[in-house]
């Protein structure tokens, strides 16, 4: 059995959801695999519905948003049902609550507790091909709730874990995982195979390809995952535990829409002040960086562009009560990540990439090494020339063997 993904792009209109669904029948239905098929809502449509939240209710998280968001993918899911259906095949599309997927209540980003497998099994049974909503879920107190932005890769490999699949096919607008965003990077190549803590690094770094939580998932129940173009005919990338490509570099990926914010203490404990009201509004963290120097306490912190007037107001509520002395935010940032396994150990290659830099005039604001990554701070101006400077010189433009 396998689980197959399409994405937004994949559906975004009646003749790609035909694509689609010609791709379920000639590739597995025809060889009588058995399959589950999770769709996402067509392109764009999601970022309506917010728009429309964002008009009546800014900064709202509440299950009644949940319904608003998770709206597309009820469409697409029955389209992709009645396009199966005029090929021959019985399908049934299912909503989240129909499955049901069980998840919390951190609505406009749960997590899945749960996965029920009875209607896919008697779908299975009966010969009919289930068609499943990503990105949706519900909590046990019957409330809609949706995974992210990106949820449903999530949703698809979970349903491969669950169900113990062979493979999780994610099928997408490009023929697997590049060394860079091809959109940026015009010579960036693509990887035959990746590990698994790779395409998580890359993907929480900024890569599109697939949200780093579903990466988690398939990391944490060893799901098989491979990336594929809706629209070509190559073989697209495998997903494995452990790559043997041996490369120092594997990619890179950089990230805009992101908020650099700095708060200021001089009491102890200002990370647990902060981190606690964080953690509260479930908000997600990509860069957190604790200092104390000159008798106060310094916290800097990259949090997504949409969660930056939700933490404001955090921060304005400690300020008032005396728990930090002052914050300030940077909206003009952006982060490149330079991605490789033992890589944040070659510091001839750390070197190289901040001469690099240096020498092209490209603002460094803040680096942090692991090793998996050379993580780098810098302006929005920069981000795009950063990109391909360092992409051709660090040999990523040449041919993958």
């Amino acid at each position: 059995m396998i689980v197959v993904k399409f994405g937004g792009s994949s559906v975004s209109n009646i003749t790609k959801i035909h694509r689609a669904a010609s791709i379920v029948a000639d590739k597995y239905l025809s060889v009588n695999e058995k399959v589950i098929v999770v769709v996402s809502a067509m392109s764009g449509v999601t970022d309506t519905l917010n728009d429309y939240l964002l008009e009546i209710a800014p900064n709202q998280k509440s299950s009644e948003s949940d319904v608003v968001l998770s709206a597309g993918e009820q469409v697409t899911t029955a389209l992709m049902a009645i396009a199966l259906e005029k090929m021959g095949y019985r399908a049934r599309s299912f909503l989240g609550w129909q499955i049901p997927i069980i998840t919390n209540e951190h609505f406009c980003n749960a997590r899945i507790i749960n996965i029920s497998l009875g209607n896919i099994y008697n779908c299975f049974d009966s010969n009919v091909v289930p068609i499943v909503s990503g990105f949706q879920g519900i909590t046990e107190n019957a409330q809609i709730t949706t995974l992210g932005r990106g949820g449903s890769d999530t949703t698809a490999v979970a349903f491969a874990a669950a169900t113990n699949a062979e493979r999780c096919d994610i099928y997408t607008d490009v023929d697997g995982v590049y060394t860079a965003d091809p959109k940026i990077v015009p010579l960036a190549k693509k990887i035959d195979t990746i590990s698994l803590d790779e395409i998580f690094e890359l993907s929480f770094c900024g890569a599109k390809v697939l949200q780093h939580r579903s990466v988690e998932l398939a990391m944490k129940y060893h799901v098989k995952v491979r990336v594929l173009s809706t629209f070509g005919v190559g073989y697209g990338t495998d997903i494995v535990e452990d790559s043997m490509e041996g490369l120092l570099i594997t990619g890179i990926a950089s990230k805009t829409g992101i908020v650099h914010f700095s708060v200021v203490s001089g009491a102890r404990g200002i990370a647990l002040e902060v981190m606690a009201a964080l953690s509260a509004s479930n908000v997600s963290i990509d860069w957190l960086d604790i200092t104390k120097f000159g008798g106060k306490h310094y916290l800097s912190l990259l949090v997504e562009y949409a969660d930056k007037d939700e933490i404001e107001e955090k921060c304005q509520s400690l300020v008032r009560a005396q728990k930090i002395t002052h914050f300030s935010t940077d909206c003009d940032v952006a982060r490149i990540a330079i991605v490789g396994v033992g890589i944040g150990a070659h510091y001839d290659v750390i070197h190289k990439i901040l001469d690099l830099l240096a020498r092209n005039n490209v603002t460094v604001l803040s680096t942090v090494i692991s090793p998996l990554s050379i993580r780098i701070l810098t302006t929005k101006q920069h981000i795009a020339v950063a990109t391909v400077m360092l992409h051709a010189e660090l040999g990523l433009n040449a041919e993958i063997s």
